[in-house]
C-alpha cells in the first residue's frame, strides 16, 4: 500500500497517520486484531490501536494527547512537531589529547569592567564632540 503525501494510510474505511519519511512511499501494513502497524522496509513508521468505526482518521499525536489527559489543539500540534524532529545525534566522547587541563572560569566582573571602559570611552567622545 502507498502512503499518501499527507502521511496517511487507509484500512477498512479508516485512515491512520504514518511518519513523514513514509509520505508517498510504499509501506507494508500489518493488521492485527487490536493494532495497525505500517513498515517502511524494516522500520515501523506507524503503530496505532485499530479503530472499528468507519471514516475515522487516527493520528498518533491525538491518541498521545488523550492518554496524557491534555486534549487541545496546541498540545496536538506540539506533539506532532516533536515527532517530526530528527533524533538527537549520538554523543561523542572527547579524546584525552583534546581535553582541557584547566577548565575556563567565567569572570563576570572582568566583562563588567570591559563594558564600563567602553561606555566611559563613548561618553568621553560624546562630551568632546558637543560644543
Amino acid at each position: 500500500m502507498r502512503a499518501t503525501t499527507t502521511c496517511l494510510i487507509a484500512h477498512d474505511r479508516n485512515k491512520y497517520s504514518v511518519d513523514a519519511k513514509a509520505a508517498g512511499r510504499a509501506v507494508l501494513v500489518r493488521v492485527y486484531a487490536d493494532r495497525i502497524v505500517a513498515l517502511l522496509g524494516e522500520e515501523i513508521v506507524a503503530d496505532h490501536p485499530r479503530s472499528f468505526k468507519r471514516d475515522q482518521v487516527v493520528y498518533e499525536a491525538c491518541a498521545e494527547a488523550l492518554e496524557a489527559g491534555v486534549a487541545n489543539g496546541d498540545v496536538v500540534v506540539a506533539i506532532l512537531a516533536r515527532n517530526r524532529q530528527p533524533p538527537a545525534p549520538p554523543s561523542i566522547t572527547t579524546p584525552e589529547a583534546l581535553k582541557l587541563k584547566a577548565e575556563p572560569v567565567a569572570d563576570c566582573a572582568r566583562y563588567d569592567n570591559l563594558r564600563k571602559r567602553r561606555e566611559d570611552a563613548l561618553w568621553s567622545v560624546i562630551r568632546s564632540s558637543t560644543p
